[in-house]
């Protein structure tokens, strides 16, 4: 069992992984060898998940999911151990992801002076553009 949060595990035993040909540049390695590989994880593997939790990542994961688990592939080794490895890694880092909650954003206030500043600034460019035209300039 995999903890992905605390009290959220992961059943990896129950994992399945399936090796397939990769794409791509490689030349004969590539064309005899299944070293890419998918990884099919069913959604009712996550034990400790409230119904919340649950909707989060289908909707957070949802263009990994399909038929109710998660598939994953990796093709970034030449090694076929070392794509399994890399594709449990890719779960996990999504599931953690998907469930870590995201901080409320504080309002802040702008500065006085910053405003100021920045009419300041659009007076003098203000200016600058009025001085540019033709027309005469009202007295005021």
């Amino acid at each position: 069992m995999i903890e992905i949060q605390k009290g959220i595990w992961l059943d990896e035993n129950r994992i399945t992984f399936q090796a397939v040909r990769s794409s791509g540049p490689g030349g004969q390695h590539v064309n005899k060898v299944s070293s890419k590989i998918q990884l099919y994880c069913p959604l009712e593997l996550l034990s400790g998940l409230s119904d919340r939790q649950q909707a989060v990542i289908i909707e957070k994961l949802k263009r990994y999911i399909s038929n109710d688990e998660i598939r994953i592939s990796s093709q970034k080794h030449r090694s076929q151990y070392s794509n399994r490895i890399d594709a449990m890694e890719k779960l996990i880092s999504l599931l953690q992801k998907a469930l870590r909650e995201k901080k409320p954003r504080l309002k802040t206030k702008v500065p006085k002076s910053v405003k100021e500043k920045r009419l300041k600034q659009k007076s003098i460019r203000s200016e600058i553009k009025k001085s540019r035209s033709n027309k005469p300039v009202p007295d005021e």
